[in-house]
This record gives C-alpha cells, structure tokens and sequence, in this order.
C-alpha cells in the first residue's frame, strides 16, 4: 500500500472505517476521519480528536486486510 497525501485526498468520512495516518512530528497513528475532523487513537486515552494532533497529519491509507486463518 502507498502513503496518500491529504492534498489529494481525504479518507472517507466514516465512523467505522480506520486508516493509518502520519503524523509529521510523532509517526504513525491509527485514526479515522468524521465530519472532515481527524480522530487518532491515542494508546492512553483512546479515540479522540485533538486539534494539535490533527493538524499536522500529512499522509494516510488504508489498513491491509487481516490475515487469513
């Protein structure tokens, strides 16, 4: 999979569909996109959208699909 720039596009807008996302200053996070809003997951405190944290979001895409069993 390939990192996709938020200047081309944007993740859906879905509650349920999370992607990974890059954050410039601190890596790679897993979040989703909700009414245009970025919502990371942070390991302390879960879900949340934090203005800080979403502003510097720079790239996503999508998870792989999970293993076969």
């Amino acid at each position: 999979m390939n990192w996709i720039s938020i200047k081309d596009r944007m993740p859906q807008n879905s509650a349920t569909q999370d992607v990974l996302c890059w954050h410039k200053e601190n890596g790679c996070f897993m979040g989703k996109v909700i009414d245009g809003k970025w919502y990371l997951y942070f390991q302390d405190s879960g879900l949340q959208y934090d203005k800080y944290h979403s502003g510097l979001i720079t790239h996503w895409q999508y998870l792989p699909e999970s293993p076969k069993l």
